[in-house]
């Protein structure tokens, strides 16, 4: 393969780290900025009652803490995207730190150092694929209970509440911006860490890591002449033992005529 389809698959998995790990910061300054508008209460998978007031304000009926889901339902949208993302800056940086080959220190080939990383790059983007679909199952169906909450009770979408005065929250007008925020970012890091575990087994099979064979001299054939004698040859490699018989011979002569 050549250099250049080396950097097609490099800068391919490059790009699909970078998208994993963008999306999943995103993701989570997305629902930390939604926890705080809601003073630091989480409204995912909350079930409230709430009240329209003239299509301009949303007010919650019985706003007690114990209504609300614990903050720790929300830590796993916020935090484990923030571990997921520096995973994949990490990864990121091992891919693009890595060349091709690197020379044996004997000067007789090379070996290939993707193929080392290749396990662990494998093992990697499954586990991330995975925290990244639970992060994401579990803020979109949160979010989604959420709104459904909203409109059972007062009638208004999720999506037409934003930009709504809320009496007890004044912060919380652009909540639906930050709750679909979350929602799309976190699938589109898991999909860029779905696309590096693929990326990663079609790059394998491809044989672009394949190692460099060690370079050798070519092969010379055709007529060699002796440099003290002027006997000539047709001849290959294999009859050097032949070429060293003549040159003994020829030197115990000249000895004999002297």
């Amino acid at each position: 393969m050549s250099r250049n389809n080396f950097m097609c698959w490099k800068l391919t998995q490059l790009c699909c780290y970078l998208s994993a790990a963008i999306g999943a910061v995103v993701a989570s300054v997305a629902i930390g900025n939604v926890s705080a508008q809601f003073g630091q209460k989480c409204p995912l998978y909350t079930r409230l009652v709430y009240d329209a007031v003239n299509d301009s304000q949303v007010r919650i009926v019985d706003d007690q803490p114990r209504l609300w889901e614990p903050m720790s339902t929300c830590d796993l949208s916020t935090y484990l995207p923030v571990a997921c993302a520096a995973y994949a800056f990490v990864l990121a940086y091992f891919i693009l730190m890595c060349d091709r080959v690197e020379k044996l220190s004997t000067g007789s080939g090379s070996r290939n150092r993707m193929l080392g990383l290749f396990f662990p790059l494998l093992l990697s983007s499954i586990l991330l694929s995975i925290l990244m679909l639970v992060a994401s199952v579990r803020t979109t169906n949160g979010t989604d209970v959420f709104c459904h909450a909203l409109y059972q009770s007062s009638s208004v979408r999720c999506i037409d509440a934003e930009g709504y005065d809320w009496p007890d929250y004044p912060d919380a007008r652009t909540f639906y911006v930050n709750l679909l925020l979350g929602v799309i970012s976190s699938w589109l890091s898991t999909v860029g860490c779905f696309l590096s575990f693929l990326v990663l087994i079609l790059r394998c099979f491809s044989g672009v890591d394949r190692p460099t064979e060690p370079h050798r001299r070519p092969l010379v054939s055709g007529p060699q002449c002796l440099p003290s004698t002027s006997v000539c040859s047709m001849s290959s490699p294999k009859s050097e033992p032949l070429l060293d018989e003549q040159k003994a011979g020829s030197s115990s002569a000249s000895y004999d005529t002297q």
